[in-house]
């Protein structure tokens, strides 16, 4: 799913579909929940041109 279609529930992804590296879960107003890795905290974190996601995805209707 585009990115502007997202809602907040949905699973965000970087990397192309097949290779992917990171999820996370959007939030809604470009914010999304993020662990950068095992033993870290969870964090919000705003989406941005630095670090965009590839694509979405809605698991639940």
């Amino acid at each position: 799913m585009a990115l502007s279609d997202m809602k907040p529930g949905d699973l965000v992804f970087w990397g192309p579909a097949g290779v992917t590296y990171h999820v996370g879960l959007y939030l809604g107003n470009d914010q999304y929940l993020n662990a950068l890795r095992p033993g870290t905290n969870v964090k919000i974190d705003t989406i941005s041109s630095d670090f965009m996601p590839s694509f979405g995805v809605r698991v639940i209707q």
